[in-house]
């Protein structure tokens, strides 16, 4: 497989996983879960507030990245679930 051909298949792919997994609304949605909800609201200062945010985006972008890496190995290397 030349680099071009790596490049139009990974790009045709990852258009697939955005139609397939990408959710409408989701960080929104991961963003107002109650338990999140609830750690802001017990937090003691915008600082705290702030810091739980990033952690819950990291962690919901780390996430992401795992299934993204897991569909794109499955598709390059042919296995179906």
């Amino acid at each position: 497989m030349t680099e071009q051909e790596f490049r139009e298949k990974y790009n045709a792919l990852l258009k697939e996983f955005q139609r397939k997994y990408n959710a409408s609304g989701r960080l929104h949605k991961q963003l107002h879960e109650e338990d999140l909800v609830k750690s802001l609201k017990a937090a003691k200062s915008n600082d705290e507030r702030t810091a739980i945010i990033a952690a819950k985006i990291f962690k919901i972008e780390a996430d992401r990245t795992d299934q993204l890496v897991g569909f794109m190995l499955k598709r390059f290397l042919d296995i179906h679930d």
